[in-house]
């Protein structure tokens, strides 16, 4: 799959209306595992920013280390829990 059929333009470069493109930033939830992480990937692979969101921080850590490893990307993680009992 090209980035062009993703988006369903004719090139595969991205263009200014593309949401997929290198430069971009995508906010990934669900980001510790499987269609999430997956995502994940492929936006740093399109060399975009990509933000990690998952309620299993112990497995994001570890997914974020991976995606470190595997790409240039640098990551950072903050932790607000929200509901009962924590703000």
């Amino acid at each position: 799959m090209t980035l062009s059929d993703a988006t369903g333009g004719s090139s595969p470069h991205p263009t200014a209306s593309s949401p997929v493109g290198p430069g971009r930033v995508a906010v990934v939830t669900g980001a510790a595992s499987g269609i999430g992480l997956g995502l994940a990937e492929r936006f740093a692979a399109e060399g975009m920013h990509v933000v990690l969101a998952d309620v299993e921080e112990p497995a994001l850590a570890k997914a974020a280390a991976e995606l470190r490893g595997k790409r240039r990307v640098r990551a950072s993680r903050r932790h607000r829990r929200v509901g009962p009992g924590g703000g």
